[in-house]
């Protein structure tokens, strides 16, 4: 993978981030379409890299936040598959697991699989190296805090 595929996909991702942050949801999926098409065109080694895992994370949130549960579902689902095949910081896949959790539980048929997921976040939150912080508060807020705690 290229360096410049690596820089541009993770650019379109941090102004997905901010966009998300700044309630513009349409034009953090406009840049979450990019990052993909990035990665999905710029071979085996991109899709299955922590970039990609990150991505599909990224896209599961904005699906949530559009309410788009099929799509969330998917990413956030990718998310945690190629976030273990990658084997990204445990702080990241407890966030993805977290984000699986919630968009499972968009879906009224899929409410066991979202408790699953959600304990399975607790569980990986509580092997963050230093502590996972207040295991009680199952906030998006308290997952970002995590990570946050775990890149330093």
């Amino acid at each position: 993978m290229e360096g410049h595929v690596l820089t541009t996909a993770s650019g379109h991702l941090t102004f997905a981030s901010l966009r998300t942050r700044m309630a513009r949801v349409d034009a953090a999926k406009s840049h979450v379409d990019t990052a993909k098409h990035i990665l999905d065109t710029s071979g085996v080694v991109a899709r299955f890299s922590w970039l990609s895992s990150y991505c599909a994370y990224r896209a599961g949130d904005v699906a949530i936040r559009q309410n788009r549960v099929r799509d969330a579902i998917d990413e956030t689902e990718r998310a945690v598959a190629i976030g273990r095949l990658t084997k990204i910081p445990t702080s990241l896949l407890a966030r993805c697991a977290h984000a699986y959790s919630k968009a499972l539980k968009m879906d009224d048929s899929r409410q066991e699989e979202s408790e699953v997921q959600r304990r399975e976040a607790r569980r990986l939150r509580s092997e963050v190296p230093g502590g996972g912080g207040n295991l009680d508060d199952e906030s998006d807020a308290a997952f970002e805090r995590l990570v946050k705690m775990d890149q330093r």
